[in-house]
């Protein structure tokens, strides 16, 4: 991940670890925490803005260049300027002006199609259990599906895999199977519960291009099989209404890929 943090924040953000499962911390007023997940994106133009909800825009005063080479989501911490009144850009308009605070990328990748059977799907994508934590982070919104997971690591500097995988269920093209493969991680299953967000593009999906009003989420948890539905993120930004949540309970650099 590529960070963008004011020097003075960099000490208090570097101290972010991980901890265990299935809980949320909810302490307010600290910007080196973030207060929103956003996608960052960039013009023909090369100008950088964001896209906090599906009706809502940002334009960084305090930044002027591309800070990824694609289109990523991102923690951010920011503080509302007001309402943009610059000039139009290639008949875009924005929303809001915004200082950014803190900026720090979440792993970012394409849903995959399953290889068509569940055997297959076993091989290629892993069995091993997963749960999806219920915090802010996890939303659908944006094209993308952004999910706080938990799993096991026998040795936390190992990369495991996280896939999103669509096409299982012909008949339901909002089921989709949230897949862990822990890969090289020979001491993986562990008593090491870590907690990581990760974001899928869910544009090429068959049957929802994007946007989808709710998507089904399967997986094996570390209880068994669960499915759980996620409705699109229909909470618009109000001025004055974010506050700042701790990210202690996630690690910003737990590997996966």
């Amino acid at each position: 991940m590529k960070r963008f943090i004011l020097p003075i924040l960099a000490a208090a953000v570097a101290g972010i670890m991980a901890t265990s499962c299935l809980k949320d911390s909810d302490y307010e007023n600290y910007s080196f925490y973030p207060n929103a997940v956003v996608t960052v994106k960039t013009s023909d133009a090369g100008a950088v803005y964001f896209q906090l909800d599906d009706e809502t825009t940002l334009v960084p005063e305090n930044i002027k260049k591309p800070i990824y080479d694609k289109e990523v989501r991102a923690f951010m911490n920011f503080s509302d300027k007001g309402p943009w009144t610059g000039a139009n850009e290639e008949s875009l308009e924005f929303d809001r002006l915004v200082y950014v605070n803190m900026l720090d990328s979440i792993r970012t990748k394409d849903a995959v199609v399953t290889l068509g059977s569940t055997g297959a799907d076993d091989d290629k994508f892993g069995t091993a259990p997963v749960e999806i934590v219920d915090n802010w982070y996890t939303s659908l919104e944006d094209n993308y599906l952004t999910v706080a997971f938990c799993g096991y690591w026998g040795d936390p500097r190992e990369t495991h895999e996280i896939n999103l995988v669509y096409g299982t269920d012909p008949s339901n093209p909002y089921l989709v199977e949230l897949r862990h493969n822990p890969l090289e991680d020979t001491r993986h299953p562990a008593d090491v519960q870590a907690i990581g967000v990760i974001a899928f593009r869910i544009d090429d999906i068959p049957g929802i291009e994007g946007r989808a009003d709710h998507l089904d989420i399967r997986y094996v948890s570390f209880t068994g099989t669960k499915t759980v539905t996620i409705k699109r993120n229909t909470n618009y930004y109000a001025p004055g209404a974010v506050k700042s949540k701790s990210s202690g309970e996630v690690s910003l650099d737990l590997p996966v890929k």
